[in-house]
């Protein structure tokens, strides 16, 4: 399964975490050897192939997202977009991320 990784971070990450290796180094050589083979290292990261990848929002976590009531005590999630119960961890391309309160939605408003 593929990861997708920001690799300007991970590129920081591995450079920093060098520094603190060479600094401990008295050797000039080694320090010349780990230095190359960071930027090795930094220059695979950016040849690879990227893909074309955006973030997602979570239906539990959009801004369009209610809970509905059927009536038995059960709580469902709701898309206000698409008028649907939804599976809290789909997403969609009119996803929009909020961390306001959810609207509770009951069988009247439906």
């Amino acid at each position: 399964m593929s990861r997708y990784i920001e690799a300007e971070t991970l590129k920081v990450s591995i450079t920093r975490y060098a520094e603190t290796f060479i600094s401990h180094k008295r050797l000039p050589i080694v320090k010349r050897v780990a230095e190359e083979v960071i930027n090795d290292v930094c220059f695979a990261i950016d040849v690879q192939k990227s893909e074309d990848v955006v973030p997602v929002v979570r239906c539990k976590d959009c801004k369009h997202r209610a809970f509905v009531s059927r009536g038995e005590g059960k709580y469902y999630y709701f898309c206000e977009i698409t008028d649907r119960i939804i599976d809290p961890d789909w997403y969609c391309a009119d996803g929009e991320s909020t961390m306001s309160q959810v609207k509770r939605v009951t069988d009247a408003t439906l």
